[in-house]
């Protein structure tokens, strides 16, 4: 799918999205910014072409609690950006509150690399290379996630999948990118979250989310046969 403009057309849950109607990202709430943020137990977990993934802990509302450090190198700024909107209007419209995407505790606009040195403490791996200034964004981590596969899927699970990413077009966000490896599911709780907004968008054009869902719907069910 072709990159839109931003402007954002904000959809009523029960009405069709041609109903929608437009309000710009400047009216947006932005998200916190961890100035003073302090992890440990850092853990490098995966490397993508546009980022690369941490499990950290940190301390959050006096509780210990475990997530995603995801670092963005400054020639991938865009797609650090991408997940930010992403998340302003998923938090904007509660999304983020309805178990189908992770929350977003945070992001890190300006990272030095001694900053980031100081918070990874040696577990970057070698091939994991950052130019300057990077960038970073904290997301909840929820264990026991699985991707889906024909071992796994149900057709409880994949109407889960199809009603995550409906309340995620109602947000009017658009994911861009949805592979298994950017859902997971939790079969003994017949719950499946959607991951990795570095590559969503928005659009104002109605038919968009309809053409993203017709093409999840696809995948989801051809992995039940």
């Amino acid at each position: 799918m072709p990159r839109k403009s931003s402007k954002y057309s904000v959809p009523d849950p029960l009405k069709s999205e041609r109903d929608w109607t437009d309000v710009s990202l400047s009216e947006i709430p932005s998200l916190p910014e961890l100035r003073k943020l302090s992890v440990s137990n850092v853990r490098f977990v995966h490397l993508s072409y546009h980022s690369q993934v941490y499990l950290v802990d940190f301390k959050h509302q006096g509780q210990q609690v475990r997530a995603i450090f995801k670092v963005f190198s400054k020639d991938m700024d865009e797609r650090y950006i991408d997940e930010v909107n992403a998340y302003r209007l998923l938090n904007h419209y509660d999304v983020t509150s309805k178990g189908v995407v992770p929350k977003i505790y945070g992001v890190l606009p300006t990272i030095t690399q001694k900053e980031l040195e100081s918070l990874l403490g040696g577990a970057q791996p070698d091939e994991a290379k950052v130019t300057f200034p990077a960038s970073a964004v904290l997301i909840e981590y929820i264990e026991g996630g699985q991707r889906p596969s024909k071992e796994n899927m149900t057709v409880q699970l994949a109407e889960e999948i199809l009603h995550g990413l409906r309340l995620i077009h109602n947000a009017h966000v658009i994911h861009y990118d949805p592979e298994p490896r950017n859902i997971l599911i939790y079969p003994d709780a017949g719950r499946a979250v959607w991951i990795d907004f570095s590559n969503a968008e928005s659009t104002p054009e109605w038919w968009e989310p309809i053409e993203e869902r017709n093409l999840v719907r696809g995948l989801v069910y051809r992995q039940l046969v």
